[in-house]
């Protein structure tokens, strides 16, 4: 090998790492606004750090939303999972006859006294639209996990103001059952709920099922 090949690899060998350091430096120092020269983040830098943290926040914000959710909608479906409605007819019936009897004890001046001493408030014309049975269902009543109890009480609520139908003692039993399927659904999360949110919620249940004893004319059917 010659003189002058070992200088020209030489030349091409030192051209190679000149273009290698030049290229690093340009990729250290790139410049994409978000850093001075010093390396000192930029007024823009930081508010895209600070968006990012935003919007970090906002989305562990929702997954809490989210799972909180999906927590309260479990515990009802749980609590009412592989209900069957026969079985539960027939104790609601055995309770409500046994009821009875205690009553059938008593003469009918001294039930109705009985009764108007603990009766509640029946629910007003902002809670329940008599004529369709539309009630105001507040929240988490209002949970679609909770619809195939709402519809049936809504339904036989609204029986009492259709033309040429009786409302009867067992459609309060029909209502009456689906309020304390409700009431159990509650009890399933009050853990999670203030205590004066449980008191309340149960308190408006009652509402119902007492507004249930009566039918259009404002005669109660369940004595």
């Amino acid at each position: 090998m010659t003189h002058s090949t070992h200088s020209r690899h030489a030349a091409v060998a030192i051209a190679v790492t000149a273009l290698t350091v030049l290229f690093a430096i340009t990729i250290t120092h790139a410049d994409d606004g978000l850093f001075d020269n010093d390396g000192a983040s930029t007024v823009a830098g930081d508010v895209l750090e600070s968006r990012g943290d935003l919007a970090e926040g906002l989305g562990r914000g929702a997954v809490l939303r989210s799972l909180s959710a999906k927590r309260f909608q479990e515990a009802i479906a749980k609590q009412l999972e592989n209900r069957k409605e026969s079985v539960e007819l027939y104790y609601d019936l055995k309770e409500l006859r046994e009821e009875q009897l205690e009553k059938d004890r008593l003469s009918a001046s001294d039930r109705m006294k009985i009764a108007n001493s603990q009766k509640p408030d029946r629910l007003n014309e902002n809670q329940i639209k008599r004529e369709t049975g539309e009630i105001f269902w507040p929240e988490p009543l209002d949970s679609p996990v909770l619809e195939p109890y709402r519809r049936p009480i809504e339904k036989t609520l609204a029986k009492r103001y259709q033309p040429e139908t009786e409302y009867r003692e067992f459609d309060f039993i029909k209502v009456h059952r689906m309020v304390k399927r409700m009431e159990e659904a509650v009890d399933s999360i009050k853990d999670e709920l203030d205590i004066r949110e449980v008191v309340a919620l149960k308190d408006y249940l009652v509402q119902i099922d007492y507004e249930a004893r009566f039918d259009s004319k404002n005669n109660r059917v369940d004595f």
